[in-house]
């Protein structure tokens, strides 16, 4: 959906609202992303953003969306209309005389390759989903084929890594970029703790004293615990995504309740 305010017949200011599905817990519902907020500079503080912001909100409840995301370009703006950080993230600096700790791969094997590669790109998505098929999840798009497509265009020169085990079952995966001497695994996801020391392990086969290494991940990782010493890394939790409830209803009732009532 498209949001804009007109000056002069030239369209001065616009906001996109995208379509997601998103699960909370066991329930899916309709989740409206809100970004490419932008005006012309001689149009700004004429009120135009406000007045689509509250045309938006108005427009999602209208249309049974149960939520909306977005990343802000100022926390305290997005406040006044109901939006509150929500989803956080941690990134990890490691040092890199501690990737020593990591070795080559004794069991199972990483394939590396681009997004292209059909057998990596089906071993991704089969992994995401099985994660949210746990129905643990409190807030996570369901990435259809077109997100995850869009992602490999809008971070490019991104490499994949899937770990396989012995009986060749993907375990975990990870998406990495070096970018001006900055090694970044931008997203990482395992399910066995070989997985993630068997990723690990690729980060270290990187090693260089003129990189610096971070690893983004869940604000609920623990990918930390794998390291016998932990002096080497740096671990900052940072909002990721605000978040905005447009139909309360639809929240609770994702909610796993004990006695499992019909909300009114």
């Amino acid at each position: 959906m498209d949001f804009g305010e007109y000056k002069d017949n030239h369209l001065a200011s616009y906001i996109m609202v995208n379509e997601f599905k998103s699960r909370i817990f066991a329930k899916t519902v309709k989740m409206g992303g809100v970004g490419y907020v932008a005006s012309y500079p001689e149009n700004r503080g004429q009120g135009d953003i406000n007045r689509l912001m509250k045309e938006i909100i108005l427009e999602l409840h209208d249309q049974n969306y149960a939520i909306s995301n977005l990343v802000p370009f100022s926390e305290t703006f997005y406040r006044r209309y109901g939006y509150e950080n929500a989803i956080y993230e941690k990134m990890y600096q490691i040092e890199p005389a501690y990737l020593r700790f990591f070795k080559p791969i004794k069991e199972g094997k990483v394939i590396r390759g681009k997004w292209q590669d059909l057998i990596l790109r089906d071993a991704v998505i089969k992994l995401y989903q099985d994660k949210l098929d746990q129905n643990d999840q409190r807030n996570t798009v369901n990435r259809e084929n077109w997100w995850w497509n869009r992602l490999d265009t809008y971070y490019p020169g991104r490499s994949i890594c899937v770990y396989f085990d012995k009986n060749k079952q993907p375990q975990g995966y990870m998406f990495y970029r070096i970018v001006e001497r900055n090694f970044r695994a931008e997203e990482m996801y395992y399910q066995a703790p070989q997985a993630a020391k068997d990723l690990l392990s690729i980060i270290a086969s990187h090693s260089s004293s003129d990189l610096k290494y971070y690893v983004k991940m869940p604000e609920d990782s623990l990918l930390g615990e794998f390291f016998p010493e932990q002096e080497g890394i740096t671990v900052k939790t940072i909002p990721y995504m605000m978040t905005r409830i447009i139909d309360v209803k639809q929240v609770l009732e994702g909610l796993p309740l004990v006695n499992n009532k019909k909300l009114r």
